[in-house]
């Protein structure tokens, strides 16, 4: 949602779920699992989300499990009762993301929910956590 110049967004009364991003991390278009907002290159644009309940979504090789809100060069959000749960992302953040690049935006939150599930276990060895050990004194 939303590129270019920018615009305006508003959902009202939604539930957004079941969304399945499976975009590549090299792709640059892997975050949000629901929905991925981008306020455009002129800073103008928003949304707007009211009653809305995002859930049971996943990035499948990304961050933002429910959604992402992206300001490259500014714009405004406003959530209003919104919960976001149940979402799986492999990269952080898991549940909700909001990035900006050159200038802060406007951010009004009134939210009933946050929350997310544990990413599934990665199959590649390469992405296996490592077991701290605690430094002897």
């Amino acid at each position: 949602m939303g590129s270019a110049a920018g615009f305006a967004v508003a959902l009202n009364n939604l539930t957004p779920r079941h969304g399945r991003n499976t975009n590549a991390f090299a792709s640059q278009e892997n975050d949000g699992g629901c929905f991925d907002f981008d306020g455009g290159t002129a800073g103008t644009g928003s949304l707007r989300l009211a009653n809305v309940t995002v859930t049971d979504c996943e990035a499948a090789d990304g961050g933002g499990g429910g959604f992402v809100i992206y300001f490259p060069t500014g714009g405004a959000a406003t959530l209003n009762h919104v919960t976001v749960q149940n979402n799986v992302a492999t990269r952080p953040p898991a549940s909700l993301a909001i990035a900006t690049s050159t200038a802060a935006p406007q951010l009004g939150l009134i939210t009933r929910s946050i929350s997310h599930r544990q990413p599934r276990r990665p199959t590649h060895r390469c992405h296996q956590p490592r077991r701290l050990h605690p430094v002897e004194r």
